[in-house]
């Protein structure tokens, strides 16, 4: 469960995420702007690049698989070009001004490679249950409570994710992205039948009288019933954005390859392929191949809460003698509906670091904007008299849900939600990469159906309605706080 000061702690989280993203952002841009002279002695560099010809001259001709050889005199083979991988790049795109001009035939400028890519996530989730006040008593409160008095559906289920994306530009700077999460909805339920033992009863606070009153469901002598309640909850959310590199930088061993871009002069072949790092992972780069990366995003977010708590009692008096002639039939039903639907601007920072095969990317986001909150109230008694022919009679109203508070009810607020996040994947190939990680949400004042229920009520605004009854249960909005997180497992393909 998360403290009360949840919100206040998701700021400072995003906060301290912002900062240290910042600052190695900064540290990236440093070991970039190195001068060669500060290469530690006995490092093995490579040797001097032949200057290039003028234009015009006829380029030598090297056969397919011949070795080059380096000024140490040890051969290497030439690494496959993976063209086939960015055919646009393959065409001869140049990547622009931020990559130095350079055609990259071994990967993109500052990205992984694949124009494209599909992530597909499953979560265990957990969110904060609603509470729900004692709704099926053995009579009169402080009488034993069978069902309520709880917080519920605060067990984790399951859910899944999806995201698509795909670059607009060759260099893997600019992006657009888009993702939607349905978590299952979680049902809480309860059912009693009983013949008078044990006694059932529906507890309210009798304003009139000034004392706590219920309403008999099965008691002996009196009445036989069932009651039948549920309390459901749902949530979802979905977003567009796009996401921009800030900064980029990328490293082989102890060479820095900011400045040269990520192209062949950089880190591809001479720098972070075979040569440099070791085994090549197909468009990656090496085993010591290190790189880190900042993105800004920005975009349009969707979330959705909904959640309803329906009881519905059916009776049958057994009492002789009585006001109500034996054998007749109640049927009451109570409905209590609640929604959030939030609609806003998303910004926030995203963090990747890779070594080798393993990555870690943090998360931290927040989403401004307006929350649309309704509540709809809804009953009705239904009552059937056993005479010849049977008079049935429906009257607007349950118990908790009466004349004087049911309806449509709704309001607009503005909020902010913010998210953060940290995952740790491992590229199995070039194309393929398995993550693991974990999530949180927090979402301040949402309508919540269980705190719409008013249980103070004037027992003549029961049905049939009695002359001179008063305003009770009267409608308020009553808000809480709702958070979300989850432990997250998924693959992402790119293509």
């Amino acid at each position: 469960m998360l403290p009360k000061n949840a919100a206040g702690v998701c700021y400072v989280c995003f906060a301290i995420l912002m900062v240290c993203s910042l600052v190695l952002s900064g540290a990236g841009v440093a070991a970039e702007a190195e001068p060669a002279e500060q290469i530690e002695p006995g490092l093995i560099v490579d040797p001097p690049m032949e200057p290039i010809p003028p234009e015009g001259t006829p380029a030598e001709d090297t056969p397919a698989g011949t070795r080059a050889e380096s000024g140490s005199g040890e051969y290497l083979d030439l690494l496959q070009s993976d063209a086939d991988l960015y055919p646009d790049l393959a065409e001869g795109e140049v990547c622009g001004e931020s990559c130095d001009d350079i055609v990259y035939f071994e990967q993109p400028n500052c990205g992984p490679p694949g124009e494209y890519w599909f992530r597909g996530d499953y979560l265990l989730m957990w969110t904060k249950g609603s509470y729900l006040p004692p709704l099926v008593t053995t009579g009169p409160l402080p009488s034993t409570v069978l069902f309520g008095d709880r917080k519920i559906n605060q067990s984790g289920r399951s859910s899944f994710r999806a995201t698509i994306g795909w670059w607009i530009d060759s260099c893997h700077d600019i992006a657009m992205e888009g993702d939607y999460l349905d978590s299952s909805r979680k049902l809480t339920s309860y059912k009693s039948i009983s013949a008078g033992d044990p006694v059932l009863a529906r507890p309210y606070y009798d304003t009139f009288n000034d004392l706590q009153g219920a309403q008999a469901i099965a008691v002996p002598g009196l009445a036989v019933g069932c009651v039948d309640i549920r309390a459901s909850d749902f949530y979802e959310s979905a977003g567009a954005r796009m996401r921009y590199n800030l900064a980029w930088l990328e490293a082989c061993g102890e060479v820095a390859c900011g400045g040269m871009g990520c192209g062949e002069m950089g880190c591809g072949e001479m720098g972070c392929g075979e040569m440099g790092c070791g085994e090549t992972v197909r468009g990656f780069g090496g085993f010591d191949k290190r790189t880190f990366r900042l993105d800004f995003i920005a975009g349009y977010r969707y979330h959705r809460l909904n959640d309803n708590v329906s009881i519905r009692e059916d009776i049958v008096s057994t009492g002789v003698g009585g006001p109500v002639i034996p054998g007749t039939m109640f049927n009451v039903r109570d409905t209590f509906r609640a929604g959030n639907e939030f609609n806003g601007g998303e910004i926030g920072l995203i963090t990747e670091y890779t070594r080798g095969r393993w990555s870690i990317e943090l998360l931290a986001k927040m989403a401004l904007g307006v929350n649309h909150q309704y509540v709809r109230i809804d009953g009705n008694t239904t009552i059937t008299t056993p005479t010849d022919p049977l008079v049935t009679a429906t009257h607007q109203g349950g118990l908790y849900a009466l004349r004087t508070n049911m309806g449509w009810h709704s309001k607009n607020e503005f909020t902010v939600i913010p998210q953060l996040g940290a995952e740790l994947g491992y590229q199995v190939t070039g194309g393929l990469r398995l993550y693991a990680g974990y999530h949180i949400l927090y979402w301040a004042d949402v309508l919540r159906s269980a705190d719409q229920i008013n249980q103070s009520i004037d027992p003549r605004n029961i049905p049939p309605v009695l002359a001179g009854a008063g305003p009770d249960p009267t409608f308020a909005f009553e808000s809480s706080n709702f958070w979300a997180q989850g432990l997250t497992a998924g693959f992402e393909i790119r293509y």
